[in-house]
């Protein structure tokens, strides 16, 4: 569908020294400008805006693929900050990149995904997490369950919840 930079802006919320060490690829060309707030009627095209509200020595205690309590809470400051610009209508949407549920768990924050997470940020009572791809879309009726459990989770109430909140 074309380059996405042409289309939108994108914000991107990380730490500052791991993205700047990942983005040394050759196929990364668009230049990251480091800011502190966004002002959606200045952003540029072909630009990544980066904000970064974590512990400014994370890249130099972090071991990638490693679940550590300061990458959980790194996580969690990014997403806090990314639902602070939605709730502020600074950007239009957040999309995630996996995270550690055990780092994040390390740091204190104890939910089974992002969903619970965000939902709570948001103060949201009915809420589920739906998976896209193409033009199939799905939620789950049950989440973070082991699939011999999914069965006993089932009922007619959870069922009707999960459409209401689909509809």
């Amino acid at each position: 569908q074309g380059d996405i930079l042409k289309k939108v802006s994108l914000v991107l919320i990380a730490n500052e020294s791991i993205i700047r060490y990942e983005v040394q690829r050759p196929v990364f060309s668009y230049p990251i400008r480091k800011v502190n707030e966004i002002n959606r009627d200045k952003l540029e095209e072909e630009t990544i805006y980066l904000i970064d509200p974590t512990a400014p020595d994370l890249f130099v205690t972090h071991t990638q693929g490693v679940p550590t309590e300061a990458g959980g809470k790194a996580a969690a400051d990014c997403i806090i900050r990314a639902v602070e610009l939605v709730q502020a209508k600074k950007v239009d949407g957040i999309i995630t990149a996996p995270i550690s549920k055990q780092a994040l768990h390390m740091a204190g924050f104890f939910y089974p995904g992002h969903t619970e997470f965000l939902a709570e940020l948001t103060n949201t009572k009915h809420f589920a997490m739906m998976l896209a791809g193409g033009g199939l879309r799905v939620v789950p009726v049950t989440t973070h369950l082991a699939l011999s459990a999914v069965s006993k989770a089932l009922n007619k109430e959870r069922i009707i919840s999960g459409i209401r909140v689909l509809n």
